[in-house]
C-alpha cells in the first residue's frame, strides 16, 4: 500500500543518513590510518585541504585590484 511504501522509503532515508553520518565522523581516523608511514599521501591531503580552505576565503582588496589589472 501507499503507507507501507512511504514507511519503507522513510526507513531507507533514515538508514542512509545514519550511514553518511558514520562515514563523516570516521573520516579523520581513516585518513590517519591511510597516511601513517606515507608522508607523500599526508602532504597531498594537506595540500588539497589548504586549496579548499583558501578557495573559501573571500579575496582581499589587493587580490581584487591585481585581478582587475
Amino acid at each position: 500500500s501507499v503507507g507501507d511504501a512511504a514507511s519503507s522509503a522513510a526507513d531507507r532515508a533514515s538508514s542512509l543518513a545514519s550511514t553518511v553520518g558514520d562515514q563523516v565522523t570516521g573520516a579523520p581516523d581513516r585518513v590517519v590510518q591511510q597516511t601513517q608511514g606515507n608522508p607523500l599521501a599526508a602532504g597531498a591531503i594537506a595540500f588539497g585541504l589548504g586549496v579548499l580552505v583558501g578557495s573559501l576565503a573571500p579575496p582581499s582588496r589587493e587580490e581584487q585590484e591585481l585581478a582587475q589589472k
